[in-house]
């Protein structure tokens, strides 16, 4: 005798590997109780699960794309402003003047800023461009861009000053920059998705 019911494993694997899909296991489950056969079932369950794998390496292109291409404009952006800084006042940065620790946590927060405002409007093109806009997933891309910018730079600076695992820190703050962008509208986008579909 025929199950009345799809195979639990094959409905198990599309809830968890293509949760985006839910109409659809509703649409297999009355397909399959219609009179389709198990093989047709795991069939769509699996072209189903392609199809999400996909969507999802397509959005991460994206994402990388985007976040490859504006770290190259805060890059060098962020290398003119400090160009124009030091070239007004030669010599240390202004706030190397501030006596120990306050002097490290300035330059901390100068570089965080700096690079937090030069993201923002890159984290927001994005998702804009993409017609992904939400101010959720925007302040929750924010976050995540924040929070890597923060970590990073307190391991650049605090490992040694100038130096971390062999590298001048100046070299660190383009892949910094990158992942805490691609992070960033990979978590605003995937936001942006989760409340669309609630």
């Amino acid at each position: 005798m025929r199950p009345s019911q799809p195979p639990k494993p094959a409905a198990w694997l599309l809830r968890h590997l293509a949760p985006e899909n839910d109409a659809l296991a509703g649409d297999l489950a009355e397909e399959f109780t219609c009179g389709r056969s198990s093989l047709w079932h795991w069939r769509q369950v699996a072209a189903a699960i392609a199809v999400s794998f996909a969507r999802g390496l397509r959005g991460a292109a994206v994402c990388a794309g985007w976040a490859a291409m504006w770290t190259v404009f805060t890059a060098s952006f962020g290398a003119w402003i400090s160009w124009r800084i030091l070239a007004r006042r030669p010599g240390a940065p202004p706030y190397t003047a501030f006596p120990w620790p306050w002097s490290l946590i300035a330059e901390m927060t100068f570089d965080i800023l700096l690079y937090t405002a030069l993201a923002a409007p890159g984290v927001f093109l994005c998702l804009l461009l993409a017609r992904r806009w939400s101010g959720r997933g925007f302040a929750l891309a924010m976050g995540w861009v924040v929070a890597v910018l923060a970590i990073g730079e307190n391991a650049a600076i605090l490992t040694r000053p100038g130096v971390l695992f062999g590298v001048p820190f100046v070299s660190i703050h383009a892949p910094l920059n990158f992942v805490a962008m691609f992070l960033g509208l990979a978590i605003g986008t995937k936001r942006h998705n989760a409340a669309r579909t609630v």
